[in-house]
């Protein structure tokens, strides 16, 4: 469906990328009329393929009335479904491996390229050892120079209580490598060290799709010529840019099904 855009003022467009089809609109902002709707095809292989095909479809004829692009997605829904993923290095910053071994608890954490480094924290969020934020950069540097993963998981004990160790970890590796990273803390407050390091390894995963897909749709905006603002739906149906998802990409978790109910 299709109107002449060039009738309008400022437009929103919205692409909605699944696991089968990706949609896309073209809304006017002041009225919230639908201008122009188009369906195509997922190319896995190439998503920047189908997103420059809904945005050829959808016949941009003014690049600059569009003053945002809003971005969903099944992909990371559909990846955890399909059992698919990157692949996540884990840093475990202040845990017992002792006691890890003993409860067989390692094969829980969701990747078997994690390790041991000192640091974390007490239950009254005092520092229990001094962290050795070197060493995991040396790790996680080497893995990614050889091309062995994909993102990387950080998860200090008693982080919820004192994210001190992860937010230091994660300044540090953003120096060294521009591999996606997810903190444990940000993720989940629950005391359950061990829970929380798995839940840090599932997200992380995800990230290279996600990664990927917005790198997708960056460029198929500007072979169109579009300079608007990148904004990604998240789980709870609101809207974060694309800069803010490479530090919280989980946010974006179930956010095509959010985007079905708001829409």
């Amino acid at each position: 469906m299709s109107i002449a855009a060039d009738e309008f003022g400022d437009l929103l467009l919205g692409i909605d990328t699944g696991g089968t089809y990706t949609d896309g609109a073209l809304v006017d902002y002041t009225t919230r009329k639908v201008i122009s709707t188009t369906k195509t095809l997922t190319t896995r292989h190439d998503l920047t393929q189908c997103v420059k095909a809904a945005l050829e479809r959808l016949t941009v004829q003014h690049p600059t009335q569009i003053k945002l692009v809003s971005i969903s997605t099944t992909l990371a829904t559909n990846a955890i479904a399909e059992g698919r993923g990157g692949r996540v290095a884990l840093a475990l910053i202040g845990y017992d491996p002792e006691l890890i071994e003993a409860y067989h608890l390692a094969e829980r954490f969701g990747t078997r390229l994690f390790r041991y480094f000192r640091g974390g924290h007490d239950l009254q969020g005092d520092e229990q050892a001094p962290l050795e934020e070197e060493a995991i950069v040396r790790w996680i540097t080497e893995l990614a120079e050889n091309r062995e993963i994909d993102a990387v998981a950080v998860s200090s004990y008693f982080s919820p209580l004192n994210d001190e160790h992860e937010e230091r970890v994660y300044r540090a590796l953003t120096q060294a490598t521009d591999l996606p990273i997810v903190l444990g803390h940000e993720l989940s407050m629950d005391l359950n060290s061990v829970e929380r390091a798995t839940t840090a390894t599932l997200n992380a995963s995800l990230l290279a799709i996600l990664k990927d897909f917005i790198a997708a749709v960056a460029g198929a905006m500007s072979q169109q010529s579009l300079n608007a603002p990148l904004m990604i739906v998240k789980g709870d149906g609101t809207l974060v840019s694309a800069a803010a998802v490479a530090r919280r990409p989980v946010e974006t978790v179930h956010s095509g099904p959010a985007a079905s109910a708001v829409g």
